[in-house]
């Protein structure tokens, strides 16, 4: 990449520095570690320093920067909702060019996130600190995914479900949620999850088929 610094003093020192920010984020030569912030997430005792330009796009967390102390030993923000993985995630997309979705591969670990889990994590935490340029490439990337890719993106009956209980203020995700659903889950499997499914979605996927045949 043209913008990556390449001196390894410089990454040496900022590694040991900001131990939190992973070596890939530092060698891109945008991010300006003269001023940083302090970030913690829900109940977790991980602390993140964090370049305060990688979070310009965040309504909320630049408001809080602009109304703190200007020493930037003393910025610190607080985030009461969410998770630091879900966090390094952030800052791994923000760190991309643009507004890119980063999906790292899961390489085969058990435990790990589906795909379409750790987006719907991502675009409820971009969400409560108004990212709406991720929001909205979130949105576009889940409407860009095929319908034969479904099962390895990870929509499966509980992730969908946990996915209704999370955005339960987003009828536009939900909606997209069940259009993507139309034709993939069949009426068997939407028979034998019916106790995992939530009600809202089984009223959304019928609704979103009715729309669909009126076309």
């Amino acid at each position: 990449m043209a913008d990556e610094d390449e001196r390894p003093s410089k990454r040496i020192k900022y590694a040991t520095e900001y131990p939190n920010v992973p070596e890939r984020y530092l060698r891109v030569s945008r991010l300006d570690f003269s001023r940083t912030v302090q970030v913690t997430v829900g109940k977790e005792p991980k602390k993140f320093i964090v370049p305060t330009n990688l979070l310009d796009d965040s309504g909320m967390l630049r408001a809080r920067m602009d109304s703190g102390p200007k020493e930037a030993h003393e910025l610190k923000v607080h985030l009461e909702h969410g998770t630091s993985e879900v966090f390094e995630h952030y800052l791994e997309c923000k760190s991309s060019t643009g507004d890119a979705i980063v999906l790292p591969p899961k390489e085969g670990r058990s435990g790990v996130p589906s795909h379409f889990t750790r987006l719907i994590r991502l675009y409820v935490l971009a969400h409560d600190i108004r990212d709406d340029g991720l929001c909205t490439a979130i949105h576009n990337h889940l409407l860009r995914v095929r319908r034969n890719d479904l099962a390895e993106f990870g929509l499966t009956p509980r992730s969908i479900s946990e996915a209704y209980r999370i955005l339960a203020y987003s009828f536009t995700m939900r909606e997209l949620i069940a259009d993507m659903c139309l034709g993939y889950l069949l009426p068997a499997q939407l028979e034998a999850d019916r106790n995992v499914l939530p009600a809202q979605f089984i009223f959304d996927l019928a609704k979103a088929g009715l729309e669909r045949g009126l076309q």
